[in-house]
C-alpha cells in the first residue's frame, strides 16, 4: 500500500488476478491472514500486557467531536435488511431400534423434500 495525498493505492488479490485500488481515504481496509506470519509475544511482554491499566473513553472524552458524525447518524452505511439467525426447534428424542429408526429418519427426510 501506499499512501499518495488523501488516497491510498493498494492491491487486492483474487485467485487468478490482482487488482491495483485507489482509494479516496477515509476508507476500511481488511487483510488476509497470508499476507504476515504473526509474532508470538515473549513470556515478559505478557505480563507486561497483563499489568497494563486500559484506558476506557466515553462520548464525554471526545472533545470537538459532533454527535451527527458518529455512531449510527455519522455512519454512510445503510442497512437494507437485518435479521437474526433463524433459530432451530428443540428437537425430537424417539427411542426405537435400529431399523425403525432409519425407517423414520427416511421418513422425515422424504416429508421435508430432502431426499
Amino acid at each position: 500500500m501506499k499512501i499518495e495525498g488523501d488516497c491510498i493505492i493498494a492491491e487486492r488479490q483474487f485467485e487468478d488476478r490482482i487488482h491495483l485500488l485507489k482509494v479516496k481515504m477515509p476508507c476500511l481496509i481488511t487483510a488476509l491472514s497470508e499476507l504476515n506470519e504473526p509474532r508470538y509475544m515473549t513470556p515478559g511482554g505478557i505480563f507486561r500486557a497483563y499489568d497494563a491499566e486500559i484506558t476506557v473513553l466515553g462520548r464525554a472524552d471526545l472533545k470537538g467531536v459532533d454527535d451527527g458524525d458518529i455512531g449510527l447518524k455519522g455512519s454512510p452505511t445503510q442497512i437494507a435488511k437485518a435479521s437474526d439467525k433463524v433459530r432451530k426447534g428443540a428437537g425430537e428424542v424417539v427411542n426405537l431400534d435400529a431399523q425403525e429408526s432409519v425407517e423414520y429418519i427416511m421418513g422425515k427426510l422424504a416429508e421435508k423434500h430432502i431426499i
